[in-house]
């Protein structure tokens, strides 16, 4: 995104809020694509964490973070907000998965 002052975001997200409100077909492709993602990062997440449903709330927060950070650093020309992101999923992961032991926590 910094290469392109920001302006390269996530497209499906970009049509996904132009067309949402408007245009049935547009509307389902584009939550069709959100739900692949939620499932493959709730499969990911499901490797190293050990409650489902903590492991499909961590995918959810995922896209979410990505999608509004995308779309605040797009808006501010700003990748502060993707960093932002970045760091805040690494710390709710960090937070849900089990410690192993001997593992000291990490600072945020």
């Amino acid at each position: 995104m910094a290469s392109t002052d920001c302006a390269a975001a996530c497209p499906i997200g970009t049509v996904a809020l132009e067309v949402a409100g408007s245009d049935e077909v547009p509307r389902v492709a584009t939550a069709e694509v959100f739900e692949a993602w939620f499932d493959a990062a709730t499969q990911w997440f499901g490797r190293r964490v050990a409650e489902p449903e903590k492991a499909r709330s961590l995918a959810y927060s995922m896209v979410t973070m990505l999608e509004g950070a995308f779309m605040l650093s797009r808006a501010a020309r700003d990748t502060e907000p993707l960093r932002v992101a970045g760091r805040s999923m690494a710390q709710l992961y960090r937070t849900a998965r089990p410690r192993t032991t001997g593992e000291r926590p990490r600072a945020a």
